[in-house]
Parts: structure tokens; C-alpha cells; sequence
């Protein structure tokens, strides 16, 4: 397995991710590079990852990392404590860790392919050679959620919604196509698939629909875009 170390700001797949009354926002950084690696190679790519959790009051940190570290760790891949935050516009603040999600390549569509830690990345080759791309939520996800639930009885830990924002980032040194449908592209609806082109250096934020954020809470994955190859 190859694991990519941080070398570039925002170079990993940002989550945050809310509960207690509170939908799941997970933000991401992808790459183009890191598409075109994973499926040139079949190697499986570890990016960094980071996720907060809604807490009271950044007064009570050490006790909610207490109840909340564990069952990440155990869940997540390389989890680590980073912070408590305080949020001046909400009436929460977060404790943020960070972990490992990966980014892997489905070669065999007859195959299963089973993902470690809570979230990642699923990519396949379509015939005319472009990239499908999906985002995976694991069952570690509802596992993690259920134990931290243990130690907030009096709260609920289900997981209702699913907020996502990802930033494609071209870093090749020529542009890009990416197709997107059922989503807001730099807060611009999209309901048909759009091929959007990304010159060197360009970036795109997209924003999937709810149904399609609602996908990937209850099935465990959904399309998320089609890269292609070549110009």
C-alpha cells in the first residue's frame, strides 16, 4: 500500500463531519494527478483527512476527545487529535482529528472492494477511457458513530444527512475535462451532465444535490463525476 504524505496545502480530502442535531459535511480536495496515478498504477493512495466533531463548548475538550478519540481511532485510519475549535456563527464548536482516507481503483467490475477506515474514494475506467469517480462512506462510519453514542446517552448520534463539497484541482501541466450533472459547480446549478474544462493549475468546487449526498449516506457510495483523459 502507498501512503502520500502531506507536501502541498490542502493536498488531502478535508471532512468534516457533524452530528448531534447536525448534518455531516465532508469537504475534499482532489487531485488529478492522484486520479490518474491510482488507476495507471493500481495502487491504493492514503490521503489525509480531517474531521470534526461538534462539541459544546471548547471548554469541555479534554472530556468530549476522551469519549470521542477511541472510537475513531479504532474506526479511522491513523486518526490523530488535532484540535478544539471555537466557531464564533454557530452554537457549536468542534473537535477536529485527522486520519487516512483511500483513493482505489476498481479494475474487475465483478469485484468487491472493500475500503479500510470510514471514508474514500472509488475510481473505474469506462470504455471510451474516461474515469468514473465515487465517494465512499464505510460501515465504519455508523460503527464509530454508535460507540461515541455510548458515551452520549442523552443524545442522538444517527446520522440523518450529508452535506459535500469537493474542490478538483487540476495539477497536470495541460487541461482537463470533468463531467458533472445532479450538482452546484462554484454555486451554479447543474441538473443535466456538463463537461466543465479545468486549464493548468484550475480548479472547480462542486456541490452535490441532497439526493445524491443522501445516496452516498444510505448506499454506502455515489457517482460523483467523470474525469477524462486527454484533451
Amino acid at each position: 500500500m502507498k501512503t502520500k504524505q502531506l507536501q502541498r496545502v490542502g493536498i488531502g480530502l478535508g471532512i468534516v463531519l457533524l452530528f448531534l442535531g447536525c448534518d455531516p459535511e465532508l469537504e475534499a480536495d482532489l487531485y488529478v494527478q492522484d486520479i490518474l496515478d491510482v488507476v495507471e498504477t493500481g495502487n491504493i493512495l492514503e490521503i489525509p483527512v480531517r474531521l470534526g466533531m461538534p462539541i459544546a463548548s471548547t471548554d469541555d475538550c479534554e472530556e468530549d476527545k476522551n469519549k470521542m478519540l477511541p472510537a475513531l481511532e479504532r474506526y479511522g485510519i491513523g486518526t490523530k487529535f488535532i484540535s478544539c475549535n471555537s466557531l464564533d456563527d454557530q452554537m457549536y464548536d468542534l473537535l477536529e482529528v485527522e486520519m487516512n482516507a483511500q483513493i482505489v481503483v476498481q479494475s474487475d467490475k465483478s469485484s468487491t472492494i472493500v475500503f479500510k477506515g470510514m471514508f474514500g474514494v472509488l475510481l473505474s475506467e469506462v470504455d471510451d477511457g474516461s474515469i468514473n469517480v465515487r465517494v465512499v462512506k464505510t460501515d465504519n462510519v455508523e460503527k464509530a458513530m454508535s460507540q461515541i453514542g455510548e458515551n452520549y446517552p442523552f443524545q442522538d448520534t444517527t446520522l440523518s444527512g450529508f452535506n459535500i463539497r469537493v474542490y478538483l484541482r487540476n495539477d497536470l501541466r495541460t487541461p482537463v475535462r470533468y463531467e458533472v450533472d445532479n450538482s452546484f459547480v462554484d454555486n451554479n446549478p447543474v441538473d443535466e451532465p456538463t463537461v466543465f474544462e479545468l486549464d493548468r493549475r484550475g480548479v472547480i468546487e462542486i456541490i452535490p444535490s441532497n439526493v445524491r449526498a443522501l445516496s452516498i449516506l444510505k448506499n454506502g457510495s455515489a457517482k460523483f463525476g467523470r474525469l477524462f483523459k486527454g484533451w
